[in-house]
Formats: structure tokens, C-alpha cells, sequence
């Protein structure tokens, strides 16, 4: 009620989807003090009261994180920010609009969240891009705690993932298809333009 944070964690994208300007498809908890202090005091000054899923980049020319976009609502990568104990954004806000306490809670420096697809394919665009090495992706991968659609007690998720991601892929090389075929037939060279998931 007086835009007091209950519940407020940091984090890094370590890769995005699409790569250089997409949402999050693998990101990792950081304690970052400055950044936190910065949100709380910005939505304090302001009145703020609820979710808020913000994002900021740093600014190498004068060391300062600006704002770059401020979503009052429960965020796609929510999950990332997920404590010990289990709490995360949306339980806090359960509990503190039925009047319960918000317990206490800390998140493990270090926990990470992937959207599985989204990252592999973040992660091929980089790789031929030379932006990124086979080892270097497998290191990053080792021991994330937690997945978007994978779980072994609801493999469902990820089946239907694992089936629009066909069917994108099967549409994409269709596409591809057609626009050789009316090339050849028109003559001209081929010209290919990327966009949405592959």
C-alpha cells in the first residue's frame, strides 16, 4: 500500500530470441544492488503499486543502467525469479491481495531459466555467427534449474512445443521452396529475409 517492495529480484539475459533484440530465452539471477535500489526508488517516487517487470540496459559511456522498458504485469520470464522457498511474483501478489503476509525470500545467485526452443535457436544464430562456440552454448546449458516447457510431470508443454516448432519449420522450408522455385523460373537472384522464429 505505500509501494513498499515485498518481493524483488535482479537478473542478466544471457541470450535472446530473436538474438540481439528478442525476449529472454536463457537468463540467470544476478544481485545487482544498483538496479534494485533504482526500480524501488523510481516506483516509490512515483506511487507504484503491483507487478512490475522492468528492464534496463548499461551504458558503457557513463556507467549508469537507463530504462528500457517498464511492463506493469507479470512478465514472460517470471519463473526465472523464483526463490528458495518457492515464491515468486504471482504467488506474492496472491498473498498479499488475500490479505496473507509475504513471507520473506531469497533467490539463489546464480539460478537460471531457459525457453528451450527460443534458445536453441538463439543459440544457432549465434553460433553462425561466430558469436558464440559449441562449447562455450554447452557450458551455458549445464545446469539450468529450471525450463519453460519441459517437466517430467507434464511432458505435455513440451510436446505441443516440439510440434509448432515443427510446423514453423516445415512452413519456413516451404517457403524457401517457392521462392527458389519463382527465381529460377523468373531468373533473378535469390534474396532471403529472416523474420519471427527461424
Amino acid at each position: 500500500a505505500n509501494s513498499q517492495c515485498l518481493f524483488g529480484v535482479t537478473g542478466t539475459k544471457i541470450r535472446r530470441f530473436p538474438v540481439r533484440t528478442g525476449v529472454t530465452s536463457l537468463g540467470i539471477c544476478r544481485e545487482n544492488k544498483t538496479v534494485y535500489k533504482t526500480t524501488t526508488d523510481f516506483m516509490k517516487a512515483i506511487g507504484y503499486h503491483g507487478i512490475l517487470d522492468i528492464g534496463y540496459r548499461y551504458d558503457r559511456r557513463d556507467g549508469k543502467y537507463k530504462v528500457l522498458d517498464v511492463n506493469p504485469r507479470i512478465g514472460c520470464t517470471f519463473r526465472l525469479f523464483s526463490a528458495t522457498n518457492g515464491l515468486d511474483v504471482a504467488r506474492a501478489l496472491y498473498m498479499n491481495m488475500t490479505g496473507q503476509p509475504v513471507p520473506p525470500a531469497t533467490v539463489a545467485d546464480g539460478r537460471s531459466w531457459i525457453v528451450e526452443d527460443f534458445d536453441l535457436f538463439s543459440a544457432f544464430c549465434s553460433w553462425t555467427g561466430g558469436a558464440l562456440t559449441l562449447k562455450d552454448w554447452v557450458k551455458s546449458v549445464l545446469g539450468v534449474h529450471e525450463t519453460a516447457c519441459f517437466a517430467l510431470d507434464d511432458p505435455l508443454p513440451f510436446f505441443m512445443m516440439g510440434v509448432a516448432d515443427s510446423c514453423e519449420f516445415y512452413r519456413w522450408i516451404r517457403g524457401l521452396a517457392a521462392i527458389r522455385q519463382n527465381s529460377r523460373k523468373a531468373g533473378s537472384p535469390i534474396v532471403l529475409a529472416s523474420q519471427g522464429r527461424l
